[in-house]
């Protein structure tokens, strides 16, 4: 009886061992719910000038005790052992807002390696000022100047907010444009409004506009929280607004 209670304990043992063993037949711990996220940043000033890629914090939104890590020299930085499961994730640096990053799956034991390394530009510097628009059969032409002015060796970036009311601004818009990219101290945009015809804009509606400087890499996130586009890059000196009917 006693000899058949080993052997009964022996097999038991086993199926343990086997249920907890990986296919290659190692010993996989139950307990390994935690590996590293891994990524890079390439840092920028608000034109194309790439700057020291070090200093920048990449952070875990709402871990509390804050899980975080300062990129390297590289601009690599790892955030050491997180329970898996899906994150926002944070890059600070000042100078630069706020950058996010959502929906990063960290559910696999091994580590995380983000390959989708971001080009991030600095708040810009550029001030518009001086706005005009000008109806010319079916195009917008807007005049402008940017401080500091801009030319063919340091060209300045600038983005179009729309509305239909005068409200418009970075937060409070229908529509924006791409970063546009300025050579000139006074200069002049072109818009057609048939690229506004997918808006919403309905016909003898007045669309008043608004425009930013930006940086040539902009750190625009949608924040499916807020439901809008986030803009970290704009100078917070915007232009006047302007208006016109919308055909």
């Amino acid at each position: 009886m006693k000899r058949n209670s080993v052997f009964i304990l022996c097999f038991v043992l086993v199926i343990v061992l086997v249920c907890c063993s990986d296919d290659d037949g190692e010993t996989r711990p139950d307990s390994i719910n935690a590996s590293d996220i891994r990524g890079a940043v390439i840092l920028y000033d608000d034109l194309t000038n790439q700057l020291t890629n070090d200093g920048m914090t990449v952070s875990i939104e709402g871990s509390n005790p804050l899980i975080s890590d300062l990129t390297n020299d590289d601009g690599d930085f790892v955030l050491s052992q997180v329970t898996f499961g899906t994150y926002t994730l944070e890059y600070r640096k000042s100078g630069y807002g706020t950058f996010k990053r959502f929906e990063l799956a960290h559910n696999n034991p091994a580590v995380t390696n983000i390959t989708n390394i971001p080009s991030l530009g600095q708040v810009s510097t550029t001030e518009i000022s001086d706005l005009s628009v000008t109806v010319s059969g079916e195009d917008l032409v807007f005049d402008f100047s940017t401080t500091p002015a801009a030319n063919n060796s340091n060209p300045r970036y600038i983005r179009l907010f729309y509305h239909d009311e005068s409200t418009v601004s970075s937060t409070v818009f229908t529509s924006f444009s791409d970063v546009i990219e300025i050579r000139s101290d006074f200069d002049q945009v072109t818009v057609n409004m048939a690229s506004l015809s997918g808006s919403g804009f309905q016909s003898g509606t007045t669309i008043y506009v608004r425009v930013y400087g930006d940086a040539f890499f902009s750190n625009a996130y949608d924040d499916p929280n807020l439901g809008r586009r986030i803009f970290p890059n704009l100078n917070e000196i915007a232009s006047n607004e302007v208006s016109f009917m919308f055909p």
